[in-house]
């Protein structure tokens, strides 16, 4: 049971780890963005010609993604442990 527990915080600290990195790096571009508004009045655009590429993930994927990465983690730390003794 000491392996499931582990396995869980460290899944805890991976996925803590990924959700800070991911909005320290929105942050940042946001901070540093410098638009350019005198180019944006000499072109037009219409909304309509714009188009984002993007994904939206189901929160369920962010469960299942914890879970499986709890699993990994205690396959691992048995593996290590096995062959440490």
């Amino acid at each position: 049971m000491k392996i499931a527990y582990k396995a869980v915080i460290y899944s805890l600290i991976i996925h803590i780890a990924y959700f800070a990195s991911m909005w320290f790096y929105g942050f940042v571009k946001t901070k540093l963005y410098q638009p350019s508004i005198s180019h944006e009045w000499s072109e037009m655009k219409h909304f309509q010609e714009d188009v984002v590429y993007g994904v939206v993930l189901s929160p369920w994927y962010y469960v299942a993604s914890f879970f499986g990465l709890s699993l990994l983690c205690g396959l691992l730390l048995f593996v290590f442990r096995k062959s440490s003794d």
